[in-house]
């Protein structure tokens, strides 16, 4: 089985001070499944924990989970003794293991899912071997991260703020989502994704208006051109952005849509692509001047911390201090009702929308593949599934 896994946990301070500052190789924990085999970065073998105690299959009133609470109801859980999650960071490997029976479920991004698919539905030979597709929001957006201390692009003057809000008016993210991601992405117009505390679903859409942002690169002083056309700063000066950005195929195409956007607008856009250790350590540094990567958020809203001024570089990598987004923050924390919750974040939506400190992209929408013999099986954003799954016959030797 290959699945994402993302879990908020708390642990005792006496546990983390005995782990000896290696806290994710300490099994804590008394849930359904125990740790039984752990190759970091390769394999995870679950085993079900006879002590724990008697689960059943969760009633929903979602007409969508009707078939699968029904077939579900009563049976004896947790009903797999064993799960192996395969660490596979390659999707098309991921992709041919499942089409080789290999793995019982697999999830994949949109870029990954076109072998898969023809015109947004799932290959009819796959559907006759009784293979099903499930996609989902997920919990993960993509952004453009601006570094805010950067001298071309940061800062928080009129003519800064106005580069980045057109820079970010000028990408087509729906071209992106189309071309890139087989159509299997959401376009993002706030850093939280959907469904989740602080998903303001009121928001206005995302702006696309390349007309628009040119204009207001006009007016606020980026008017002047050098003899290619491309834009000039205000004190004259040649105007360069650079995106680090990851290598790969998938990578390739994106820069390809942004050159397009940005050369439209008339800003000359350079790339530096850098494996994905490189780019995360320079972020924490602050060696760049924007980059573009995804986030996975949790379901309590904590992703808004990203843009929280004591936050250190590691997690605020764009340095955005902004106290009146600070405040806000807090009252997040702090608020003991959804109403009020939703005040403080609309604050903080707005204060990124104004200073631009990160550019929302794409929400991906996951596609999950399920082999016929696995049963009750529901996708979650946050992989709190296995206790719930059943095998309606074993399946093909591994």
């Amino acid at each position: 089985m290959a699945t994402s896994l993302l879990m908020t946990w708390a642990a005792a301070r006496e546990v983390v001070e005995a782990a000896g500052g290696d806290i994710q190789a300490r099994v804590v924990g008394t849930g359904p499944y125990r740790l039984a085999e752990w190759q970091r970065g390769s394999r995870v073998v679950l085993e079900a924990n006879p002590g724990y105690r008697a689960l059943a299959f969760p009633e929903s009133d979602d007409p969508a989970h009707a078939d699968v609470v029904r077939t579900m109801r009563g049976r004896k859980l947790p009903a797999i003794g064993r799960v192996v999650l395969s660490v596979i960071d390659e999707q098309p490997v991921r992709m041919l293991e499942f089409d080789r029976g290999k793995l019982d479920v697999v999830d994949l991004r949109g870029e990954a899912v076109g072998p898969f698919m023809k015109n947004g539905e799932m290959l009819p030979s796959l559907a006759a071997r009784g293979i099903r597709r499930i996609p989902f929001v997920s919990n993960s957006s993509r952004a453009l991260y601006v570094n805010m201390e950067d001298p071309v692009l940061g800062g928080m003057t009129r003519e800064r703020i106005a580069l980045r809000r057109a820079i970010s008016m000028a990408i087509d993210v729906d071209t992106l989502i189309k071309v890139v991601y087989e159509g299997q992405g959401l376009a993002s117009n706030q850093l939280m994704p959907p469904g989740l505390a602080g998903f303001d679903p009121d928001w206005p859409k995302r702006e696309y208006d390349p007309a628009l942002a040119g204009r207001l690169l006009d007016r606020m002083g980026y008017g002047r051109r050098d003899a290619q056309g491309y834009r000039m700063t205000p004190d004259g000066k040649p105007l360069t952005v650079v995106l680090t950005i990851f290598t790969g195929t998938v990578w390739r195409e994106i820069q390809t849509l942004l050159r397009r956007n940005l050369d439209a607008l008339g800003v000359r856009i350079d790339f530096r692509a850098v494996p994905t250790q490189d780019l995360f350590k320079e972020s924490a540094q602050g060696r760049f001047m924007f980059n573009i990567h995804g986030r996975s958020a949790t379901p309590d809203g904590l992703l808004y911390l990203t843009l929280y001024g004591p936050t250190p570089p590691e997690g605020n990598e764009s340095r955005f201090r902004v106290p009146q987004y600070d405040r806000a923050m807090e009252a997040f924390l702090r608020a003991d009702n959804a109403a009020d919750r939703m005040r403080e974040a609309r604050t903080m939506i707005a204060i990124v929308h104004y200073y631009a400190p990160l550019m929302p992209l794409v929400v991906d929408v996951l596609n999950a593949f399920v082999q016929p013999w696995l049963q009750g099986y529901v996708p979650s954003a946050f992989a709190a599934y296995f206790q719930y799954l059943d095998l309606a016959a074993p399946p093909r030797a591994r």
